[in-house]
């Protein structure tokens, strides 16, 4: 009896190659949909890279505004005080410093010659206080620095030095009934050559009563 049903089981064997051949062509068929969907989710993650891509292109500049602190009451910002100078420093000037527009910048330039830029402002009466910064603007030649000198009423109070690395020297004169501010600004180290657009700016900078 055991022989025969191993006898009648070995005829099934073609069928169950032909059942075999079925499945497979089943899993072929069903094989289609999942690759074009794998495809199509490719197409789509790829349109989405191109568009971060696109987007990057279309990035803002590096450089960025900046907002002055509010002017305090009475206060008169420096480019607005009467000057004299020789190659006309003092006027407002817009440019940036380490990537950050000045949004109030009053312009100094630097003698590249070996004498310094003067510029003389003529205080108003009330002034008892001169507050801001002072730096290099972008793109001045690499590897120049600044000594800027500041009197009052031909007497100095301070100096300092300003190089392209500076984000603003801070500054602070009590004005001392002075009527007269004049500033000194020479090469003190690097070379450079004369521009249309001052080297320095004083960032911000405001006389206040």
């Amino acid at each position: 009896p055991t022989g025969v049903a191993i006898s009648r089981q070995l005829p099934a064997a073609p069928a169950g190659v032909a059942s075999l051949a079925v499945m497979t062509s089943i899993t072929k068929a069903r094989s289609i949909p999942l690759l074009a969907l794998v495809a199509g989710t490719l197409l789509a993650a790829s349109a989405c890279t191109a568009q971060v891509v696109d987007g990057a292109q279309d990035a803002p500049p590096a450089e960025t505004s900046a907002q002055a602190a509010p002017l305090p009451d009475g206060a008169t910002w420096l480019f607005e005080v009467p000057s004299r100078s020789g190659r006309e420093s003092g006027g407002e000037v817009a440019v940036s410093v380490r990537g950050v527009g000045v949004a109030h910048g009053t312009g100094q330039f630097l003698g590249c010659d070996g004498s310094p830029d003067v510029i003389v402002y003529d205080l108003p009466l009330d002034a008892t206080t001169i507050e801001g910064s002072l730096a290099m603007r972008d793109g001045v030649p690499d590897g120049i620095a600044a000594e800027v000198t500041v009197f009052l009423d031909d007497e100095p109070v301070s100096a300092w030095r300003v190089d392209g690395t500076d984000t603003g020297v801070p500054l602070k004169i009590l004005t001392q009934d002075a009527a007269k501010l004049r500033v000194e600004a020479i090469l003190a180290e690097g070379t450079c050559s004369n521009d249309t657009v001052p080297y320095l700016v004083f960032v911000d900078t405001w006389v206040a009563p």
